[in-house]
C-alpha cells in the first residue's frame, strides 16, 4: 500500500509540474525587446527593467498565446509592435500605464 501511495504522489507532482506548450512570457517579451532596444534608444539597465515589467504584466494579465507566439516569431521591431495589437484593450492600457511610470 505504501508503494501505491508513493506512486500516486509522484504522479500528482508530475502533473503539477507540467509546462504549457508554446512560448512563455519571458521568451516573448525578451525577444521583442531585443528587436526594439536599439530603436528605442534604451541602455541595458532600462531594457532589463522594461522586460521585467512586460513579463510581469504578461503573466498577471494573462496575455494570449497567439500574441506570445507572434512576439517570438517577429523578425523586426515593426513585427513585434504589431503583436501588441493581439492584446485586449485592457491589457494594452495596463502595460502602457506601467511603462509610462518607468520614465
Amino acid at each position: 500500500m505504501k508503494m501505491i501511495s508513493l506512486v500516486f504522489v509522484a504522479m500528482l507532482a508530475a502533473a503539477g509540474c507540467s509546462k504549457k506548450s508554446g512560448p512563455d512570457c519571458a521568451q516573448a517579451v525578451g525577444h521583442g525587446m531585443e528587436l526594439s532596444k536599439s530603436a528605442m534608444g534604451v541602455d541595458d539597465k532600462m531594457a532589463a527593467k522594461m522586460v521585467d515589467l512586460g513579463v510581469q504584466h504578461c503573466k498577471d494579465d494573462k496575455w494570449p498565446d497567439d500574441a506570445l507566439q507572434c512576439m517570438v516569431d517577429a523578425k523586426a521591431m515593426a513585427d513585434a509592435q504589431a503583436c501588441y495589437g493581439k492584446l485586449s484593450p485592457d491589457q494594452q492600457t495596463k502595460m502602457n500605464e506601467a511603462a509610462k511610470a518607468l520614465h
